[in-house]
């Protein structure tokens, strides 16, 4: 079994941890290292200061011989804490003033008063940071010679100072295990729980999509409910992740909506011809050739009506797709007639055209024609030979306008919201007008899918199909499209580029 891998969650959590420890430990360790200076500048202060009192006593008894002058500068020195002050004249004994451990310790320090016994002569004062076999210690050493008029050697005696170094550098690391390293691990506490308390909040749209997914798959019935929604609170980029969970949804469930409704339309359009040829397979006489000639020509009929809702199943599939157009400027003029004079051949109307103007658009020049060529055949369904069918080409600001008018029966006020549906089924209404002689409905119950590629196309372009009808005085079915903001010059030929 695979070893699941830790959370974002942790894994951030643990990232800030290891942040704040780094930052903490580096502010920590050169905390130490700056106080450590400060410990041995202090200590050198001390040392330079003892030396500037020995001058000073000097200087207030210059009869002194060398002993009464190491004597009386051992016993008026002031020693702090951890420093010890020594005098020796001669070969004599040490004196000593201070704490008296602490100038015990130093006295039985091995080779350390043997040191401090014999300062140079060519360097009269010495500070040391004294370490290993001398021990930790910080020492100044002063030759003390006899006053001129003692006639005594040049260098009779020592005076020194030792304060232990290292006693005050572990006073140092106490004082920072002791203080500043709890404080550190409190302060990499409370960012791990802050930070684990803010990451969840931060986390909880994604672990809420995650649930919603789960609840969409897992729905009543093991079907997916896709009806479920995003709670949209929480910071903006949670609010935006939201809205666009809820979004995408939405278009989920309109898709799924609309792949159901057109399953149960198509069952229904196909179930009809099938049940028609199968009725009359089962009733035909295969000894009647004429009855055999009808039932087959029935077949015939109801099999190419499947075969035109098939297709335009597959035209309606693919306007979802990015492939279903190729935009390129086409000026529309040019165009436009070659439209009218493919439309002339679907029937006996007068064509005419009311309004040319010269625009640009944005456009699939087949796709474009396509949907012209519906309405113009939609029209001539619809109306009676010798009417009259107009084609109009207008500009109005910003849009175009192409449309096509017939003088057929119309489309009642209630039919006209939903013409474009797919297998919208209009048609008988109470208290119809009086339609004009040898015309028929406008559509007939169980229209097609033309009406709905038309909208779909015109969509893909960026505008909308329009329908205007008075009921008995012809209907005008209009694709309105945005202009090209820039019209480029027109190709060789006169047509679209």
């Amino acid at each position: 079994m695979a070893r699941k891998p830790p959370t974002f969650r942790l894994r951030l959590v643990a990232a800030i941890a290891a942040l704040a420890a780094l930052g903490l430990a580096t502010a920590g360790g050169l905390a130490y290292l700056v106080e450590l200076g400060r410990t041995d500048a202090r200590i050198a202060q001390s040392l330079s200061r003892a030396v500037s009192e020995l001058h000073r006593y000097a200087d207030a008894h210059p009869g002194h011989d060398a002993e009464r002058l190491v004597d009386g500068a051992v016993a008026e020195s002031v020693n702090a804490a951890g420093e010890c002050t020594l005098g020796r004249a001669g070969t004599g004994a040490w004196t000593h003033a201070g704490v008296p451990e602490m100038c015990s310790r130093v006295l039985e320090e091995p080779g350390l008063p043997a040191y401090l016994s014999s300062p140079p002569v060519d360097q009269p004062v010495r500070v040391i940071n004294a370490t290993g076999q001398l021990g930790g210690y910080a020492f100044v050493t002063v030759p003390v010679a006899a006053a001129p008029e003692s006639g005594a050697a040049d260098v009779t005696g020592v005076y020194a100072v030792v304060v232990d170094r290292g006693a005050q550098r572990a006073q140092v690391s106490r004082s920072y295990l002791v203080g500043y390293l709890p404080v550190a691990l409190g302060a990499v506490a409370l960012i791990i729980l802050a930070g684990w308390v803010t990451a969840g909040r931060i986390l909880r749209p994604l672990r809420e999509v995650a649930a919603t997914a789960g609840e969409i798959t897992a729905g009543p019935a093991g079907r997916p409910d896709i009806s479920r929604r995003l709670r949209v609170d929480g910071p903006a980029e949670a609010v935006d992740l939201a809205v666009a969970i809820n979004l995408m949804l939405d278009s989920l469930q309109a898709a799924f909506g609309s792949q159901r409704q057109l399953l149960d339309d198509v069952g229904h359009e196909l179930r009809t011809p099938l049940t028609v040829i199968q009725g009359h397979l089962e009733l035909m006489d295969a000894g009647d050739p004429d009855d055999v000639g009808t039932v087959r020509a029935l077949a015939l009929d109801e099999l190419a009506r499947m075969r035109r809702l098939t297709d335009s199943l597959v035209t309606l599939a693919a306007a979802e797709g990015p492939d279903f157009a190729k935009f390129v400027p086409m000026a529309l003029a040019p165009w436009f007639d070659e439209v009218v004079d493919k439309a002339r051949g679907l029937g006996e109307r007068e064509w005419i055209v009311e309004s040319r103007d010269e625009v640009w658009v944005l456009g699939d020049q087949h796709r474009l024609t396509e949907a012209m060529l519906e309405l113009a055949t939609n029209a001539v369904k619809y109306s009676a030979p010798g009417t009259t069918v107009t084609f109009g080409l207008r500009r109005e600001d910003n849009w175009v306008r192409l449309f096509v008018r017939d003088q057929g029966r119309g489309v009642h006020p209630a039919d006209q919201q939903r013409i474009f549906e797919r297998f919208a089924r209009v048609g008988a209404h109470g208290g119809q007008t009086t339609a004009k002689p040898g015309t028929e409905p406008k559509a007939a119950s169980g229209a097609g899918l033309g009406l709905a590629i038309v909208h779909k196309i015109a969509n893909v372009h960026g505008g909308l199909a329009e329908l205007r009808s008075v009921p008995g005085d012809g209907a005008q079915f209009t694709l309105i499209l945005p202009v090209y903001p820039a019209a480029p010059p027109p190709s060789p030929n006169g047509g679209a580029l």
